[in-house]
């Protein structure tokens, strides 16, 4: 079940469980229904049902911005958002350290990147997804992207494809195991990345994090 899919079974329960709490606690303030027309009751039913699933959409996406906890349970094995340590050697056999910032909500996935040095934090190489998915039956993270070398002229494109590392088919992964490739070369870097933590961290922080766990 997509992460979408999860929000609306949430809202829609939530939205159930408020209109009976709001049909049997406050009943002596609504109009008796046999005075009613059909379509009275029709439209109010419509509207206040509406009304209910907006508010509590609303409220659960405010919610879900807020706690990271609350997101992880509605994403489940879809659940990447983070700041992700990896290294890539480039065709000259230098290493390079990935820093990846996974940002997750129920309308998407974007994810920024940056490429450093073992000598400094400062990023060499950034690129930032324009398409990405997640299939979390197979396991697996697929993005296309733009990237920015600033030694190089221009900009270029590129994809990029992850498998999954976890306990279990049901939990989020730990591990990203796989490899970009620039649409100018064909060439692919592989990489293996570890979740840093959930958080959006500084990229010196991270850099510093990665470069402790020896990932190169």
């Amino acid at each position: 079940m997509s992460p979408a899919n999860r929000f609306h079974i949430f809202v829609a329960t939530l939205t159930i469980t408020s209109m009976y709490w709001f049909l049997t606690r406050l009943a002596e303030l609504i109009p008796n229904p046999d005075s009613l027309s059909p379509w009275q009751r029709a439209a109010i039913a419509y509207v206040s049902s509406a009304a209910f699933y907006q508010f509590c959409a609303l409220g659960l996406r405010y919610v879900l911005d807020r706690w990271i906890w609350a997101r992880a349970k509605v994403f489940g094995p879809d659940f990447v958002r983070g700041t992700w340590a990896g290294c890539y050697k480039t065709p000259k056999g230098e290493s390079r350290i990935t820093i990846e910032h996974i940002e997750q909500t129920v309308d998407g996935i974007n994810i920024t990147g940056y490429a450093f040095t073992e000598q400094s934090d400062r990023p060499i190489i950034t690129w930032t997804s324009k398409a990405a998915a997640v299939n979390s039956n197979d396991g697996v993270l697929t993005y296309s992207y733009s990237c920015d070398a600033f030694a190089a002229k221009g900009t270029h494109e590129g994809i990029a494809n992850f498998i999954f590392e976890r306990t279990g088919k049901h939990y989020p992964p730990d591990y990203l195991n796989g490899y970009s490739a620039d649409l100018v070369d064909g060439v692919k870097s592989q990489n293996r990345e570890k979740l840093i933590t959930r958080n959006l961290i500084a990229l010196p922080d991270a850099w510093k994090q990665a470069k402790a766990l020896s990932l190169c």
